[in-house]
């Protein structure tokens, strides 16, 4: 894991309502999302619109929860993420499972996700994959499902070919390494 020193350069991309301290935090705009909550943002950016107003090896270390599903084009997000990351970044990304309510019932939502497609982001890009898990539940909400985040995580292919439609589950978790030469 990278030295998180007062030089390492992070940002938080789609960070709505999670504004982080020390960090570059990204979103369409400040003021209030479409839920009323305060939204404050360091750059004020549609990630629609490429290339990102950032230079090429920006970024020790990139955070997108919740936003990569609401982008239009997956290969030029990808492309943008492996762009503005330095050789060694870590990328966290969370998006909703294509199983769960919130990967399909969003109509903001242009893509869906399965625990495989972390795989293939990672071949394709150039990433070192280094956790790529189903969730069925964070935080105390639903802590009953919780044991089925560790259960599904064993055998996530059959989970996703004979599972996933009877018990669908909240979203994916995974984080990436970028390996440049």
């Amino acid at each position: 894991m990278k030295n998180k020193s007062h030089h390492t350069k992070r940002c938080n991309l789609g960070s709505s309502t999670d504004y982080r301290e020390g960090w570059v935090n990204v979103d369409i705009e400040a003021g209030k999302d479409i839920y009323g909550a305060n939204v404050k943002v360091d750059v004020v950016w549609d990630l629609n619109n490429y290339p990102w107003p950032f230079e090429d090896n920006s970024f020790d270390e990139i955070n997108a929860r919740a936003i990569i599903e609401h982008l239009e084009s997956r290969t030029k997000t990808w492309s943008e993420l492996r762009r503005i990351a330095k050789p060694g970044c870590l990328i966290h990304v969370v998006v909703p499972h294509y199983s769960g309510y919130t990967g399909y019932d969003d109509p903001t939502h242009y893509h869906r996700y399965s625990q495989h497609a972390g795989d293939m982001v990672a071949q394709m890009w150039g990433f070192k994959m280094l956790k790529n898990k189903i969730v069925f539940s964070r935080g105390n909400k639903w802590f009953i499902l919780k044991p089925f985040n560790w259960l599904v995580n064993l055998w996530p292919r059959f989970y996703e070919r004979c599972l996933a439609n009877i018990f669908p589950s909240q979203e994916l978790d995974w984080e990436f390494e970028v390996i440049k030469d």
